[in-house]
């Protein structure tokens, strides 16, 4: 790490216990990677942080032990099709929960945005324009 001009620059990994807490201006690029999903399938671990454009298929969030997604990952979808629905589900049979009002899991339509949240091994939250 350097210090330069009363700031701390940090090249590699940082491990800390306890609070962190920051003031000033955040320097950096922070979007989002934009993806297209063009068919259904399990997500896959370069799905981490993205923004998904998808049409009315099937995602299916696979068990940690297939993807070892860190507890925290964000991932988010949108539905750019016109037609059908866009369903985030897990595999028939597997231990994943999906937490989501109402049990929830498919995209109301075109433009509906989906978001989903690792909250522990094989639980996942869900929020967004759901519908059946």
């Amino acid at each position: 790490f350097d210090i330069m001009d009363g700031g701390l620059e940090v090249n590699g990994n940082v491990t800390a216990s306890g609070n962190i807490s920051a003031s000033g201006e955040i320097v950096g690029d922070y979007r989002r990677l934009i993806q297209t999903k063009t068919s259904a399938g399990a997500l896959v671990i370069g799905d981490a942080g993205t923004y998904n454009r998808c049409g009315s298929h099937i995602l299916t969030i696979p068990l940690n032990s297939a993807v070892a997604f860190t507890t925290g990952t964000e991932i988010e979808f949108i539905q750019s099709s016109s037609t059908g629905h866009l369903m985030i589900t897990a595999s028939a049979g597997q231990a994943v929960t999906i937490n989501s009002r109402n049990t929830l899991y498919s995209s109301s339509g075109q433009f509906s945005a989906i978001s989903i949240k690792k909250v522990g091994t094989d639980e996942w939250d869900m929020i967004g324009d759901l519908t059946s």
